[in-house]
């Protein structure tokens, strides 16, 4: 597989150049999340003596006690060690690449039609993968308060100039079974009005297993602008569809996921919101799933 088919997605013409020297997966500067103004250490060092005593809570990567287990989930050392994606990376899809401003599958346009450009944290594997099972199926919500700010800290091109950020919504069931939506817990965090303006008005079957095409046919019609439904079963417009179609109209749109596989899901997303007038859709994750050795790229460091 070509070098350029790494990662990425976006605007403008592939040209191949050396292997840099920079890794392609950097470490972070990551520690415990400070306390509020205020409280004093002897209060912390008292909550963080009880909260080992009576419950000993562990990290959730590696499930080493925590030294200090009312500030975060994850201990410092893991926080060092998380993978995430550092520049050059594909203008459009946000993938590793060498010096071409555009991977190869972006190049020839296989990826995305829908969205203007994608930015991920790092790649769906390792720490990465273990935080984002916690916060997603064990419910530890506080990691999106840490997750939040690094994604902002690497998508600085994306949320320029952009007017509002949209969770992918989960449908109704889901969401009962779930108890909240991961990405509605991460837009939140992010520097930008954030607004439920999307449903999902379909249960499809799992993605998981599922080909891009097989992806691609599974989500058709699986999105909507919220709706209500009338007393006798129709669907009909409501005040908060109105709102949705005249906050998107004209606007640059960003749309958060934690986790992008074939982009199939962002895509059938963005293409409601373009249908309801946004001038642009761009798009947040936390993480890349690497669907083949190739995407991994050349510059990759352990």
């Amino acid at each position: 597989m070509s070098s350029q088919r790494r990662h990425g997605h976006s605007m403008g013409s592939s040209a191949s150049g050396a292997a840099p020297s920079a890794s392609t997966w950097a470490t972070p500067a990551n520690g415990p999340p400070e306390w509020p103004p205020g409280v004093p250490p002897a209060c912390r060092e008292a909550i963080d003596g009880l909260l080992a005593v009576l419950l000993a809570p562990r990290c959730v990567v590696c499930e080493e006690l925590l030294d200090h287990p009312s500030s975060d989930l994850v201990c410092p050392r893991c926080w060092c060690r998380l993978a995430v994606f550092t520049p050059p990376v594909c203008e459009s899809c946000g993938l590793p690449v060498l010096r071409a401003r555009l991977c190869g599958p972006c190049h020839a346009g296989r990826f995305f039609t829908h969205i203007a450009r994608l930015r991920t944290l790092g790649p769906y594997e390792g720490t990465l993968r273990r935080i984002l099972h916690a916060f997603k199926y064990d419910s530890r919500r506080t990691l999106a308060t840490r997750l939040g700010p690094l994604l902002q800290a690497h998508s600085a091109d994306v949320l320029e100039g952009a007017h509002l950020v949209v969770p992918v919504p989960l449908h109704a069931a889901r969401l009962r079974e779930r108890g909240f939506n991961q990405a509605a817990d991460l837009a939140s965090t992010l520097p930008l009005p954030h607004m439920d303006v999307l449903a999902r008005v379909v249960a499809t079957r799992s993605q998981t297993g599922l080909s891009a095409e097989q992806r691609r046919r599974n989500l058709r019609g699986a999105f909507d602008l919220r709706r209500k439904t009338s007393l006798l079963g129709f669907a009909r417009r409501s005040p908060m569809d109105t709102l949705a179609s005249r906050v998107v109209r004209d606007h640059v749109v960003v749309l958060v996921d934690d986790v992008c596989t074939t982009g199939a899901t962002l895509e059938a997303c963005a293409r409601v919101l373009l249908q309801a007038g946004a001038r642009e859709v761009r798009a947040l994750t936390v993480a890349r799933a690497l669907l083949s050795k190739g995407d991994r790229g050349d510059r990759v460091t352990r």
